[in-house]
């Protein structure tokens, strides 16, 4: 992880990014370098790779970012851009807490946070990922989301889902 980079002071990046995404996403018209089929993209990638070799709009959150990253965080970065590409709305409250509300109506929602907890794998956490903020209904707080992804591997970010969650 590069000790420049900051994830917390590019949040107001983050989330100027997004809302041109989403604004593309619902085929209003073309937001700056945004197009319909940027965001398209980002939406039907299934993968990290995917999001990094095919789509225009994950480079151009680099861009923005204007930061050499590593390797290692392109692709916490890719899962960031191609997990927000499903969030409709900006929500208030932190995903796991969310998921706790929509708990107490389903056992398997349990069982999914439990599974997206253990994910360490870059595929399977951003498939996991997507999940959760489809059952919340495309919601989810975006500065937070991105911070837990980017520092997903650490433990103390788990342990604060955990404790969010339950």
């Amino acid at each position: 992880m590069s000790e420049s980079f900051n994830i917390e002071l590019k949040f107001e990046i983050i989330l100027k990014w997004w809302a041109e995404v989403d604004y593309a996403r619902q085929k209003l018209k073309k937001r700056r370098d945004f197009t319909t089929a940027d965001s398209a993209l980002l939406r039907r990638a299934k993968t990290v790779d995917e999001v990094m070799l095919n789509c225009p709009a994950f480079y151009k959150l680099l861009n923005r970012l204007d930061h050499p990253f590593s390797l290692k965080e392109r692709i916490r970065l890719a899962i960031i851009a191609g997990a927000l590409s499903h969030v409709k709305k900006n929500s208030k409250e932190p995903l796991p807490k969310q998921l706790k509300k929509l708990s107490q109506k389903s056992d398997s929602i349990d069982v999914r946070f439990r599974r997206l907890l253990q994910e360490s794998d870059p595929n399977d956490l951003f498939r996991s990922t997507i999940r959760a903020i489809k059952l919340a209904g495309e919601e989810a707080n975006i500065p937070h989301l991105a911070k837990s992804l980017y520092f997903w591997n650490e433990p103390q970010t788990k342990k604060q889902w955990a404790y969010d969650f339950y």
